[in-house]
């Protein structure tokens, strides 16, 4: 003959949750990790954590969550015994611990407030933590207003925006690389240099020594001045349309380009001939 065995008491979450929390904060208070408490009950840190949290997954029921709390509190030295709270039905009883687990959370955010370690295994045992409540409260109002206050004064030392860092080696300027520079329909032209004048639209690539290779469409009327020795090669399209000028005088672009050709590629030792009578 079988005996019904008696049902197992359900554990109350909330009050699993702020036993939890009473847990965790005396830890923290005695400086223990997860695993030292979990070495001294024989716990996996899965079940140390869950017994944190109030959560009873970890355990094979609600008996071995229960005991494995009381173990918990009396590893801390605390006077509580939380198999005793667990399973209250009593709303008074709940209300109890529950005003309790509160006073410890809000010793915990102050004591992170003010930068010290959280001495909540004192505060578990102290009867009087309204009064600790309160005054922690009051100590916690005074420092939000403090920097509220200075926020409002805008001090410029460190409201004022942050200049942007200047480079150390300025940006090299374009007619350093390659030198293209338009200018007006020159006059006279500075030796090394060659102008060339666009009397139609004309498409031109500059290919310097260093640098970037600029590439163009000059409209009718414009004019580019060009260094020659930081030119390695030049192509011209629409050469028909293009005039050049050196310090020597004009050049035949032309005489540059095939038979036929419209487009004139300069490159090599046919620059240096571009600052010579050779040029022409």
């Amino acid at each position: 003959m079988k005996f019904a065995q008696p049902p197992l008491p359900v554990i109350d979450p909330n009050c699993a949750r702020d036993v939890g929390l009473r847990l965790f904060a005396a830890r923290q208070a005695r400086q223990l990790s997860v695993r030292d408490v979990g070495n001294h009950l024989k716990a996996s840190d899965r079940q140390v954590i869950g017994l944190e949290r109030g959560d009873c997954t970890p355990f094979y029921n609600s008996k071995f969550f229960a005991n494995a709390a009381d173990s918990y509190a009396k590893l801390l030295d605390l006077e509580v015994k939380p198999s005793t709270m667990l399973f209250a039905a009593d709303s008074d009883v709940r209300v109890a611990v529950s005003d309790a687990t509160h006073a410890v959370e809000n010793q915990m955010r102050f004591a992170a407030a003010v930068g010290e370690p959280m001495a909540a295994a004192h505060i578990l045992r102290d009867r009087n933590w309204r009064k600790r409540l309160a005054f922690a409260a009051l100590v916690v109002a005074v420092m939000v207003g403090g920097p509220l206050t200075l926020s409002s004064l805008g001090d410029a030392g460190t409201t004022e925006p942050v200049s942007p860092h200047q480079p150390a080696i300025a940006p090299m300027q374009i007619q350093d690389a390659a030198a293209m520079v338009v200018t007006d329909a020159a006059t006279g032209v500075p030796s090394g240099d060659v102008v060339l004048t666009f009397n139609a639209p004309c498409w031109v690539k500059v290919v310097p020594v260093h640098g970037a290779s600029p590439e163009k469409t000059y409209a009718a009327g414009e004019s580019v001045q060009l260094q020659l020795a930081n030119l390695q090669t030049l192509v011209v399209g629409n050469v028909g349309a293009v005039e050049m000028k050196a310090a020597h005088g004009n050049i035949n672009l032309q005489s540059f380009a095939g038979s036929g050709n419209n487009v004139v590629r300069i490159s090599g030792a046919q620059i240096a001939q571009l600052d010579s009578d050779r040029g022409r």
